[in-house]
């Protein structure tokens, strides 16, 4: 973090508001900018103190949550109130913004509503700075009001989701990430400690948990400062459900929960950034979420750990681990521990003639203006039909006509047939992900066993690279390193 002159410390924040693309607005403070705030309600906050350099703004490049979380972002809807119809949240259709205090204070407010028209939300969000004047904070209200002339029940209630800085990008994009684990504090006081891994979903440990009408929950370890959100008022009781792939956390209520006619709930809430030594504070005697061996072997799963190729041990669930892991059809997870070029172990797909795919989960993101190359070592036995390849979806995010995922581009490597006796490289072609405003693009690899026999894959590994480069040859004997550097 770099400091301005003594003076900056001090001073009156001087917030304010610029029209940028797609309907969306910057705020800044002297000159830099603070926060982007998208048309759809997403705000992405950059810089966590007057003192912290920055850059002017006057472009956004996406629209949505999964895509260029570049400081910590939240939202002006609500993402969720689900019902016996279905998941379906709030959708903005009022966004304004207000600067008070001779820009002292900013605010923003978002009014949504639910498609069907049975619920209305509105988000208000005001930042300015903290009393010691060293830091920005926001401080937010959020209500939901039940239009309705009957009783209704909602399934889930999340009134925010919180990401933080490089969250959705997957594993490919994990020596970036700042967190490491996810702390939250119950209604006895006791702080609950969630590591930041791949293979084991959290849900049903967070749902032994019970959190009062005040709580706070928030993403530690970075020496740069940890985001925390402090809830003071709820209607209901809390509840903390952390997404273990994406690290982003969703702020929600417990549910179920009868909504009587015209009734308004309330959340207030503040999110602010710790330094170091605070966060060791806020964390200190916190206690490890517990995870039992029945509960560790059924989720130990084979994976890859994209560009590191560290296949020496097991997914450790109840500790610290980026690794993705592969969902198979048919269910099966086979990992060979016995073959492999070194020695680290291979995935196996077996077919008796239908079609094996195994897809990565969780998707990674796609980075606008880059070339992604990925190669592998494969052996075959008796593979006969089209045969053994790896297979990679680009896609992206639309709103229109509805919101939901559509296909950009597939590609394919080589198919081998036959038998390889010994271990050979295959290479995807170069996949461009172009400069130009692709909503939330995201990758999806699958390795497919197309007809009958068996093939086995081993060190994939994944190069990004800011200019095309030529295609790798398929033969080669060591796979290049990967590149992570991003401009």
């Amino acid at each position: 973090m770099t400091s301005d002159p003594l003076s900056e410390k001090t001073r009156r924040p001087s917030f304010e508001v610029h029209p940028v693309n797609n309907g969306g607005f910057v705020i800044d403070d002297g000159g830099r900018t603070v926060a982007l705030v998208t048309r759809r309600g997403y705000v992405d906050w950059l810089r966590r103190s007057p003192q912290e350099a920055g850059e002017c703004i006057r472009h956004l490049p996406k629209d949505t949550h999964t895509s260029y979380v570049r400081g910590f972002k939240f939202n002006l809807h609500v993402p969720y109130l689900t019902d016996a119809s279905g998941r379906a949240g709030t959708k903005l259709f009022a966004i304004e913004h207000r600067v008070e205090e001779g820009g002292a204070r900013v605010t923003l407010s978002g009014r949504g509503r639910r498609a069907d028209g049975r619920f209305e939300s509105l988000t208000e969000a005001t930042m300015s700075l903290s009393p010691d004047g060293l830091r920005y904070e926001w401080k937010l209200r959020t209500t939901i009001t039940h239009l309705g002339d009957k009783a209704h029940t909602l399934n889930e209630i999340e009134y925010n989701n919180l990401y933080p800085s490089r969250a959705y990008r997957g594993i490919l994009h994990q020596g970036e990430k700042e967190f490491t684990r996810t702390l939250f504090e119950d209604e006895e006081g006791t702080v609950w400690d969630f590591p930041h891994q791949h293979a084991f979903h959290y849900g049903k440990k967070i749902s032994t948990l019970r959190f009062g009408r005040s709580s706070w929950a928030g993403f530690f370890d970075s020496p740069e400062g940890c985001p925390v959100i402090t809830v003071t008022e709820s209607a209901l009781p809390l509840h903390w459900p952390i997404c273990d792939m994406y690290y982003d956390l969703h702020c929600a209520a417990r549910a179920p929960y009868e909504f009587q006619p015209h009734e308004t709930i309330t959340f207030v809430y503040a999110i602010g950034y710790l330094d170091a030594d605070e966060a060791k504070t806020w964390a200190q005697g916190a206690r490890r979420i517990g995870v039992t061996e029945a509960e560790w072997a059924g989720h130990t799963s084979a994976r890859f750990d994209f560009g590191l190729n560290s296949f020496e041990s097991a997914v450790q669930i109840d500790s610290v681990d980026d690794a993705c892991f592969y969902r198979p059809s048919p269910p099966e997870r086979v990992w060979d521990r016995e073959a492999g070029p070194t020695g680290k172990g291979s995935l196996r797909l077996t077919s008796e003639g239908e079609t094996v795919v195994w897809t990565s989960e969780p998707p990674f993101h796609a980075i606008n203006g880059t070339t992604l190359r990925i190669a592998g070592r494969v052996r075959t036995e008796a593979v006969s039909g089209r045969g053994f390849f790896f297979r990679l979806h680009y896609y992206h995010y639309v709103w229109e006509p509805a919101p939901g995922f559509e296909p950009i581009r597939t590609i394919e490597s080589e198919a081998i047939t036959g038998t390889l006796a010994d271990w050979r490289t295959i290479t995807l072609p170069p996949m461009e992900i172009p400069p130009g405003p692709v909503e939330d693009g995201m990758l999806r690899l699958e390795l497919v066993l197309e007809g009958s026999g068996i093939a086995w894959a081993t060190d994939i590994d994944v190069g990004i690279a800011d200019e095309p480069e030529d295609q790798q040859t398929t033969e080669a004997a060591a796979l290049p390193s990967p590149a992570y550097t991003l401009t």
